[in-house]
């Protein structure tokens, strides 16, 4: 299936409210089998090549309104969405070559994201957006990227030292040479909103010792 032609993965309005035949006449703890098995997918990962098949079987959110009700959730619940390369946690998609998700009460659903952050441009967000966006989130997995090897630091990662109560923290990618505040970093946005967090010391740190430490760790 052409994923252009997808519709917005969103729980619209279903087509019908009566109760069909089939799908509900199945034992609950196996229609949520079901569920899982046709609307989860694996992690995003940057490195698999985007399909031309849809991941999902969003159109089973439209078959009636129980089955709205019950699967919604496991579609934008359970799986970790691509966050907006600006816009954050508004308008995320499933996969980048999908179309994003707009319906407010999708979003709301939506605790788990996958953002890229280049090290070596400036940042289209600040840090009170990133603040707002991902406090309090499921899982966020940072993947860093840059154009030179070691060629930068760690300064644009500073814009995400509001970030409180994350559950699950990522940090994967162009880490090398700075792995101790990688390491302080991913703590400080897993801490609770109140918790006192002590300061990391930054140091001007040279390529060579870049280097250095990412080798010998």
């Amino acid at each position: 299936m052409d994923t252009s032609n997808i519709t917005d993965l969103m729980p619209s309005s279903p087509v019908s409210s009566e109760p069909p035949a089939g799908l509900l006449t199945v034992p609950l703890e196996i229609r949520l089998q079901i569920y899982s098995y046709l609307l989860e997918v694996p992690e995003f990962s940057p490195y698999t090549l985007p399909s031309k098949k849809a991941p999902v079987a969003g159109s089973l959110l439209r078959a009636n309104r129980q089955i709205n009700w019950e699967a919604t959730p496991f579609l934008y619940a359970h799986n970790t969405f691509v966050a907006h390369p600006s816009l954050l946690a508004t308008f995320p998609r499933l996969r980048p070559n999908l179309r994003p998700v707009s319906d407010p009460y999708a979003i709301s659903l939506i605790h788990r994201f996958h953002l890229t952050v280049h090290l070596d441009s400036d940042l289209p967000y600040d840090a009170k957006a990133l603040t707002e966006s991902f406090t309090g989130a499921e899982e966020l997995t940072l993947h860093l990227v840059q154009f030179g090897f070691c060629g930068v630091g760690y300064a644009n990662l500073r814009q995400f030292e509001g970030i409180r109560g994350v559950k699950r923290v990522v940090i994967e990618g162009s880490t090398t040479g700075f792995e101790d505040y990688i390491e302080w970093l991913r703590k400080t946005m897993m801490s609770e909103p109140d918790a006192p967090i002590e300061e990391f010391k930054h140091e001007h740190v040279t390529i060579v010792d870049r280097l250095a430490r990412g080798y010998m760790a």
